[in-house]
């Protein structure tokens, strides 16, 4: 009996008939007392449903029974009975969390058929958003209710909601909207310190004018390189995961086409509907928005809403399309902005190093090939690992590289870890989040200074082993949290590497982790130390007293002497050294020639130079055949007959000494 009133009850309200909650309220007690627990369900639905919080709370306290069988099935009326009395128990006072909670409900009654009361759940969200003001967003959701009621036919409810959707609140005049819009956006702008809380904001920003339930920014780094995840809203790591998965292929269409990608109904859209994952989420209504600098796509911004189909109109494309221009300029400014921070902390850096420039400056055989492949290897992402003595240039070699990259707009951050504290070196990398312990302040680290750009990682043989575990996930998966912090942060980071040492032998001894090892060693780069590239010394010479002497126009002069004795020394320190003693001459001896006498002390050791001076006899010969050479075009007679020599022993000298031909 009381089952036959309930339906009685449920068709006033499914046509619309003005019935007392209280009636209601009685035919649940009754079927209560039947123990008809899943029509007792459905009135309990329907009460909740109502919008009497005094009386929703008093029923939900009475309601042991029912809540004991509700916990244990798993029919969509139950799940959706349960997410309501969860609702009602632990209402927020955010109403956009309340929001999220009521449409979770709706596409359980939706995806279930039960389509009746999913429109009235429509219709009790509009009310939210229309006691918030959201005007906008109300519509949305009543036209959806109007829409549901068309499609299972009930006239008198469409005919209310039509009466609805006509009370709504007028929204702003354009002007108005115009003005709100640019302020909240100036506000969003006007601090670029830390852009990655910027593009947050845009996003959420973007997120909640549109009605979209998540959104997630995909940036990249050069038009070669994979979107990355960079900022997201309403997700966590399985949404995340999930709008990877489905996304992949839907922003390289959107980059592919320059057009933004806007889906009404993902479901049955035969772009979409082949995807699993469409189905399993429910994702309805879709859009990517194309960012572009310079003239390709280095974004996307991507929204969608499990709820409505068809939710973003041309108002919301518009809005959404400028939230991409903002974020290209955002991305810009904070660029031009980093990279002026970073060539000033550079310039500081490097301000007793003069003279190092961005050029390698060599005539040796083995550096110039390994100059010839540098703009393919730094056109790639590819980690690079530098190996070479101290001084020998390494530093200037990761210059270059970053110069030839196409990240060579974006900083080029340095990390010496062998001049770091083992104690600071992890806030050195991964910086410090605020409050993280007491009176420490929040920093940046620079993981996060080199986002976009290259990270130079010098003596890396240096690291302590615990730091070397924890940077293995960075290398991986491009993401990494702050000292005192959980939160994850992702990163897009080209790392190039060096070390004086050999890093084989340290992972032999345990000193240094293989699985690091091998992880930096994706392609590696052996510099020659200077007493094996003797070509190189008078060159280097040259170059130095140039760059020392500009601003005295008093250059020194090395005799003939002097050059052989430098000619000959082994250089221990490599280039550092000879130009240290090369911008000492430039000091002491300006428009001076200098003498054997004027040399360091360690150049004066006879015995050094008895045990080189047959070194130097044949590195002078092989220079002279090489000038020779070179000077007549690779005529090897011609230069012959200037050596008087034979022609069969120039080849032998030019096979033993291994002169090729540039």
């Amino acid at each position: 009996m009381a089952d036959t009133e309930l339906i009685k009850v449920l068709n006033e309200i499914y046509n619309y008939h003005e019935n007392s909650f209280k009636d209601l309220l009685e035919v649940y007690k009754r079927l209560l007392g039947f123990n008809s627990i899943y029509f007792a369900a459905a009135a309990l639905l329907h009460l909740l449903l109502k919008d009497q919080p005094a009386e929703n709370a008093l029923i939900l306290d009475e309601s042991p029974a029912i809540s004991e069988h509700i916990e244990r099935a798993d029919a969509p009326l139950f799940r959706a009975v349960k997410a309501m009395m969860i609702f009602h128990r632990a209402a927020s006072s955010d109403y956009i969390k309340n929001a999220n909670q009521l449409k979770t409900i709706y596409r359980i009654l939706h995806d279930s058929g039960r389509f009746f009361e999913a429109m009235l759940l429509c219709d009790k969200i509009a009310a939210l958003y229309i006691e918030n003001s959201q005007n906008k967003l109300a519509s949305k959701f009543i036209r959806q209710a109007l829409k549901i009621a068309n499609t299972i036919k009930n006239k008198n409810w469409a005919s209310q909601l039509i009466d609805r959707l006509e009370s709504v609140p007028a929204s702003e005049s354009q002007k108005e909207q115009a003005v709100d819009y640019l302020h909240n956006i100036s506000d969003i702008i006007k601090d670029l310190s830390n852009y990655e809380i910027t593009l947050n904001k845009l996003i959420q920003f973007a997120v909640e004018e549109t009605g979209a339930e998540r959104g997630v920014l995909l940036l990249r780094s050069d038009p070669n390189s994979e979107l990355k995840v960079r900022s997201y809203v309403n997700c966590d790591d399985d949404s995340l995961r999930d709008i990877r998965d489905f996304s992949r292929n839907i922003p390289f269409q959107v980059d592919r086409s320059l057009e933004p990608f806007i889906i009404e109904n993902a479901m049955t859209d035969s772009r979409t509907r082949g995807f699993k994952s469409i189905a399993i989420h429910n994702i309805l209504s879709v859009i990517c928005m194309p960012i572009f600098k310079d003239k390709y796509a280095v974004g996307v911004i991507y929204l969608d809403h499990h709820t409505i189909p068809a939710l973003f109109d041309e108002e919301d494309i518009r809005l959404i399309n400028s939230m991409a221009n903002l974020i290209s300029m955002v991305l810009s400014t904070a660029m031009d902005y980093r990279k002026v921070m970073s060539s000033r902390d550079r310039m500081l850096y490097d301000l007793n190093r003069m003279g190092s420039g961005k050029s390698f400056i060599t005539q040796n055989e083995e550096m110039l090939k390994i100059l010839e492949k540098l703009p393919r290897v730094a056109s790639t992402n590819t980690s690079i690992l530098l190996i070479g003595e101290s001084g020998t240039g390494k530093e200037i070699l990761c210059e270059m590289i970053h110069e030839y990259s196409l990240r060579k707009d974006a900083p080029l951050v340095k990390l010496n870890c062998a001049a770091i504290p083992d104690t600071l070196i992890e806030s050195e990398l991964f910086g410090v989040a605020r409050h993280a312990a007491t009176g420490v302040d929040a920093r940046e680290g620079k993981f996060q200074a080199a986002d976009g750009g290259t990270l130079f990682l010098d003596e890396i043989g240096d690291m302590p082993l615990e730091t070397q575990a924890k940077i293995l996930r960075v290398l991986e998966y491009q993401e990494f949290e702050k000292v005192g912090s959980n939160r994850k942060i992702s990163t897009d980071i080209r790392f190039i590497y060096a070390t004086n040492q050999n890093l084989h032998q340290m992972v032999q001894k345990g000193s240094f982790r293989s699985d690091l090892f091998y992880r930096i060693n994706a392609f590696s780069i052996e510099i020659p130390p200077l007493r094996d590239r003797q070509e190189d010394i008078q060159l280097l010479i040259e170059h130095f007293i140039e760059i020392f002497s500009a601003g005295s126009g008093s250059p020194p002069r090395i005799s003939t002497p002097a050059m052989d004795r430098m000619m000959i020394y082994k250089w221990p320190g490599n280039v550092r050294e000879l130009k240290n003693v090369i911008e000492n001459f430039c000091i002491l001896y300006p428009g001076k020639t200098i003498e054997p006498g004027d040399l360091p002390t360690d150049m004066h050791d006879k015995d050094m130079q008895m045990s080189n001076v047959s070194k130097s006899a044949k590195f002078k010969e092989k220079q002279n055949i090489r000038k020779l050479l070179i000077e007549n075009n690779w005529n090897q007679s011609e230069v012959a007959r200037i050596l008087d020599m034979p022609l069969s022993t120039l080849r032998r000298r030019i096979k033993k000494y291994r002169i090729k031909k540039l």
